[in-house]
């Protein structure tokens, strides 16, 4: 997936409705690939000082992935729907354990 163009998947227009969604789940998938790779260098770094940056980074993208996952709720209703459901799955199972 090309990360580097904002309109992957999408014409190059005013983005709104379902065309926005799609392009915030693009995002929000840039962020995690991000976090996954930052925790890479960071778990594998010997500098301390490159650890502790990489560190900080990796919560900042934490931090952009729910700003954009609320983004995606605003917009898309039915997706804000199945977490709530899930939300309440996991609730389920865990009154089980």
């Amino acid at each position: 997936m090309d990360f580097t163009n904002p309109y992957t998947g999408t014409d190059r227009h005013a983005l709104k409705g379902t065309s926005l969604a799609q392009a915030i789940r693009i995002d929000m998938a840039a962020e995690l690939d991000a976090i996954n790779l930052y925790t890479a260098h960071m778990e594998t770094a010997e500098d301390p000082v490159v650890k502790a940056m990489l560190h900080h980074i990796i919560e900042e993208e934490k931090e952009h992935l729910a700003e954009f996952e609320q983004l995606l709720y605003r917009l898309d209703s039915i997706q804000r729907e199945k977490i709530a459901d899930a939300q309440r799955e996991l609730e389920e199972h865990g009154k089980a354990a």
